[in-house]
């Protein structure tokens, strides 16, 4: 592009102002919901109460929105997604400010931030809400559950941030939708799908943190026991954290950006 088409440097650090505000009002918005779930989930696969008990007893505590709102697990979450969004946001910005494709920046971007800070998160909520051993309180999670973790991540980002722009394209140029129904499909339905791949890593590595010595056996049974619910609950977490997060994230984006 030629220079005149530039956006100048104060346009550049307005809109990545526009994309920090945006990426911090989409995490206030889900991280009271991911909270419970996350919890729901440590709670259910470390202690053996089910996951409705668990799940409902979370649901009751957002009669009291502001001082949950305070709890660390719901802080926690608010970071990372807060962070996730911003980093994808900056990343769109500078790649149309300067014309270049932004598929790749942003899979590396957001899993450069979403990767360290979730595997924090899940370490300081598997601790607060898993095994309740003293040792386990204060052990620190194996290179396998981490390895795990990392892995569910880098699918769950590409899910998120690249992938649902493809399909979108595609179900313009293929089926004639509008723009703004492909996106809105796209965005919750890709990023959903995906957990059912997803569950099973996520299960094996908090289940590595929680029973180190268990076999192979004990972890069938965990999965088998658990994969059907896990995947409905994650499923309905990640249509929040990914689709209704990132229809909020895109609308305070866009809505600014025309204001501003």
């Amino acid at each position: 592009p030629s220079n005149q088409s530039k956006p100048s440097i104060f346009q550049i650090a307005k809109d990545v102002t526009i994309d920090a505000i945006a990426g911090a009002s989409a995490a206030v918005s889900i991280s009271p919901l991911i909270a419970i779930f996350d919890r729901s989930i440590i709670i259910s696969a470390s202690t053996g109460e089910t996951f409705r008990s668990s799940l409902t007893n979370g649901l009751r505590e957002l009669k009291h929105p502001i001082p949950f709102m305070r709890n660390k697990e719901v802080v926690w979450v608010w970071a990372l997604y807060a962070g996730t969004y911003f980093m994808a946001n900056a990343i769109g910005t500078i790649a149309e400010s300067f014309g270049f494709d932004k598929s790749g920046p942003k899979l590396v971007g957001t899993t450069a931030v979403n990767l360290p800070a979730s595997i924090a998160k899940d370490q300081a909520l598997a601790k607060m809400f898993g095994s309740l051993s003293a040792d386990a309180a204060t052990s620190k999670m194996s290179a396998v559950s981490l390895l795990l973790f990392a892995m569910r991540d880098v699918v769950s980002l590409a899910a998120s941030f690249t992938l649902p722009e493809k399909v979108s394209d595609h179900l313009v140029e293929e089926l004639d939708c509008s723009h703004f129904m492909a996106d809105g499909c796209s965005q919750f339905l890709v990023p959903s799908l995906m957990q059912f791949v997803t569950t099973p890593i996520h299960l094996i590595g908090l289940d590595i943190f929680n029973r180190p010595a268990a076999n192979l056996s004990m972890r069938a049974q965990l999965l088998s026991r658990l994969y059907s619910s896990s995947v409905a609950l994650r499923f309905g977490r990640t249509a929040v954290a990914f689709g209704m997060g990132g229809v909020i994230n895109k609308s305070v984006r866009d809505g600014l950006r025309e204001i501003c």
